[in-house]
């Protein structure tokens, strides 16, 4: 176990893919299927310092997703019937919400990243 705060960039993505605390990789980050817990129990790491520091992020990861969707129905493949075009919506809202945990566990992950890297920029000052 490396001590929290000392883990490399792969670590804390493996952690985000695995949707645990990013900063210990010891206890899980949510409470149920998309609630987080406020803070780690082991290292007590603070997972949200500030409301909505993931929003960002969880936008973003929308928006590429719901691209990626229309991309394919525009070029790639054009469904002709309702039927098909209501699959294609189906399919896209169920990997938006089946991926909804890993994304949030992915921006708690950045925004960790981004704290850390902000504090032993103002050690160094």
């Amino acid at each position: 176990m490396t001590a929290p705060g000392s883990a490399h960039y792969s670590t804390i993505f493996k952690r985000a893919i695995g949707r645990v605390c990013p900063a210990c990789g010891q206890s899980p980050l949510f409470e149920s299927w998309c609630s987080l817990h406020d803070r780690c129990p082991k290292c007590q790491h603070i997972h949200e310092a500030n409301d909505g520091d993931t929003f960002g992020f969880m936008y973003i990861s929308t928006v590429v997703i719901t691209g990626l969707f229309f991309g394919m129905m525009w070029f790639i493949w054009q469904p002709t019937d309702w039927f098909m075009r209501i699959v294609m919506f189906g399919g896209a809202l169920a990997l938006m919400l089946g991926s909804m945990s890993y994304r949030k566990s992915m921006a708690v992950a950045l925004d960790y990243l981004v704290r850390r890297q902000f504090e032993e920029g103002n050690k160094n000052d």
